[in-house]
């Protein structure tokens, strides 16, 4: 068969270069733009017990996106119910089936380690009935072994780690709403908008005015409650806010907020009830709404027919701030200026920690000698020692770094900054095989700079 663009969108453009554009987008929205937690990305607890008959409280944006997105396009439309990837029954028969959700790990992998986390800062679940949830599976050796939640969420211990390659949706974000778009925009008021009473069956575009919390670019979720679908079929629809242009093959502007999509599946109920929520804060940087008291929002269904209905649309603050998980380290310093609350620390497993910092802010080189890490349980890492140049303003986190003790090898900021690097044992730091993630501190001016080493 001949190669052909993947649809993450599922808009049914045949446009290539718009295909392209799409999947970018719909990439760095689920990934960095619309979450405002850890759940938001990773779905909301579904625990044993919960019947299909009842609320789901609602899937992670890969889940509701890019990954559904893949089942249904590789599903045969030729077949009854788009077997084999394109339904929930049989898409384990697909050979695809094991290359698709090893990107999904690999995507679970940068959000939570290589991605920047002043969007959510505190990316780890801790709820024991997450971490203790057991699978059994048969071996090499045909022997029946229990294997838990948490004896997978490393993927370095399990002896694997992905492939490191340029990621062209990084930095994808859509380019702000023209001013132009409002003046469009004041024209479809409450005056001129027909009024829409809940529910609302999502059988062709709907738009619906929807009074935010307050003036300005707040910090503000998008909730759509009670979406009652058919497990039965392939759901999807697109929500945009402020959209300027109806052009529903497009999502590569700033008006995209995100998406909801599911895989045909039988259940012992044909619908089942959810939610989702989709955060505005980067959508509102990215347009004037400055004096808006309402925001216009919009649902394009992808799908045909019904299938869908929603039970209310608000928006409401944001008000749940990630915390940093940690109260900072201690040590001696030589420079008098360092400011001890530039870092802090992270458990990243049973036996580590590691230090998000936003670099060296003396005028003098740092010098941390002999310094314990302490984590908020007590615990205590191995000293650490290390040099840091003199301040270069936004430069400074891109030289130097921390040494273990051990002396088992340099641990340098990300690949594409190695070459700045002064000193070290590049090779050494290669064989360890802990290559740091990188880190995006809020209050920090250069936050693109910062980094995270592990030690």
């Amino acid at each position: 068969m001949p190669s052909a663009v993947v649809d993450l969108a599922s808009t049914g453009s045949t446009n290539p270069l718009q295909l392209v554009t799409n999947n970018l987008t719909v990439m760095y929205n689920e990934m960095i733009r619309a979450n405002s937690n850890v759940y938001d990305f990773m779905g909301n607890p579904y625990l044993e017990g919960t019947s299909d008959t009842n609320e789901n409280t609602g899937p992670g944006a890969p889940e509701r996106g890019s990954h559904t997105s893949v089942h249904t396009w590789v599903g045969d439309p030729r077949q009854p119910n788009q077997e084999d990837l394109g339904n929930f029954y049989s898409a384990g028969r697909d050979p695809l089936f094991y290359s698709h959700h090893a990107n999904v790990d690999r995507m679970w992998t940068l959000w939570q380690y290589f991605l920047p986390s002043n969007k959510v800062p505190d990316k780890r679940i801790t709820d024991p009935d997450f971490l203790n949830a057991a699978f059994l599976f048969y071996d090499e050796n045909a022997q029946l072994v229990r294997v838990t939640v948490k004896d997978c969420l490393d993927n370095l211990r399990m002896g694997y780690e992905f492939e490191r390659i340029d990621l062209l949706w990084l930095d994808y974000r859509p380019p702000p709403q023209t001013s132009r778009a409002r003046v469009t925009r004041v024209g479809k008021s409450a005056a001129t908008m027909p009024k829409i009473e809940f529910p609302i069956t999502l059988d062709k575009i709907v738009r619906v005015l929807v009074p935010k919390t307050k003036k300005g670019k707040a910090d503000e979720l998008l909730v759509f409650e009670n979406i009652t679908v058919d497990t039965t079929k392939f759901l999807k629809f697109d929500v945009f806010v402020n959209d300027e242009d109806d052009n529903v093959f497009e999502l590569d502007k700033a008006s995209f907020a995100g998406t909801y999509a599911q895989v045909p599946h039988k259940t012992t109920n044909t619908t089942v009830t959810t939610s989702i929520r989709l955060k505005l804060t980067e959508l509102y940087e990215d347009m004037d709404v400055a004096d808006d008291d309402t925001v216009l929002v919009t649902l394009v269904p992808r799908h045909h027919g019904p299938g869908v209905t929603i039970g209310g649309i608000k928006i409401i603050e944001d008000t749940k701030k990630a915390t940093k998980p940690s109260s900072g380290f201690s040590g001696n310093h030589s420079c008098a200026d360092f400011d001890i609350s530039a870092g802090y620390l992270t458990r990243t497993d049973d036996d580590a920690l590691a230090l998000e910092f936003s670099g060296n802010p003396c005028s003098a080189a740092l010098d941390i000698g002999a310094s314990n890490l302490h984590g908020d349980d007590g615990a205590t890492s191995n000293p650490i020692v290390g040099k840091y140049p003199a301040s270069e303003g936004c430069q400074t986190r891109r030289t130097g770094w921390l040494e273990d003790d051990d002396q088992e090898g340099w641990i340098p900021p990300p690949r594409a900054q190695q070459d700045r690097l002064l000193e070290g044992d590049v090779q050494a730091a290669q064989r360890k095989k802990q290559v740091p993630r990188r880190a995006d501190a809020a209050e920090d001016p250069c936050r693109q700079d910062a980094t995270t080493l592990a030690v």
